[in-house]
């Protein structure tokens, strides 16, 4: 379809627009409608965003209460026995039970990936073990080297923790993004069998 902005190009300096004139305007009308349109549109899509990053820093200081006896929902054992993943839907889960139960969804890479993250924080805590019998050992006087200076143990811990906490926090990121029972998993175990192909030879057994 021909529009009237593909013709003007063609036109000479000095050709008469007198015929185009109600046409032109209606396309400029028409432009300024778009115009405002969008206007209105990335003034929505800027106040989401803003929306968005205040309910993404919120919830870096959100907390729940757990009861005393408030048991994993994956092992049934009490919670507060070992470290724990609290979600905002109330559904909490033993870190390693989420591991476990997470490995059985994520992709090859996802698996590696969580699995560097574990090798990376046992090596840093055997450091951190080492440097602390170092400092113990002597009083807490002892230099503790790091890389080609040396600082005080209480330096290389700190820079050992903070490693660690970051390792612990790309391993959470990849096994504990989302709520077994809530989140998009659950939802796609929907679509899958109840009996799975290793499953098969012992529900055969049950059959009458």
């Amino acid at each position: 379809m021909l529009r009237l902005e593909d013709v003007l190009p063609l036109l000479g300096d000095f050709a008469s627009v007198d015929a185009f004139r109600e046409a032109m305007c209606a396309v400029l009308r028409d432009n300024g409608v778009r115009h405002a349109d969008m206007r209105r549109e990335m003034e929505d899509f800027t106040e989401a965003s803003e929306r968005i990053r205040y309910d993404c820093k919120s919830l870096q200081n959100r907390y729940g209460y757990l009861g005393s006896e408030q048991a994993c929902d994956i092992c049934g054992t009490p919670v507060q026995s070992r470290a724990f993943f609290l979600f905002p839907c109330t559904h909490v889960f033993h870190s390693d039970c989420m591991a476990a139960e997470m490995k059985l969804h994520l992709s090859t890479e996802q698996i590696a990936a969580a699995a560097d993250c574990e090798r990376r924080q046992q090596q840093l805590l055997r450091q951190l073990q080492d440097v602390r019998a170092v400092v113990a050992s002597s009083g807490g006087l002892a230099k503790v080297p790091t890389g080609s200076s040396s600082s005080g143990g209480t330096d290389k811990e700190s820079e050992l923790l903070q490693a660690m906490a970051e390792q612990r926090q790309k391993f959470d990121s990849i096994v504990a993004s989302q709520c077994l029972f809530c989140g998009d998993i659950m939802i796609a175990s929907t679509s899958q069998p109840f009996v799975t192909t290793d499953e098969e030879k012992a529900a055969a057994l049950w059959k009458i």
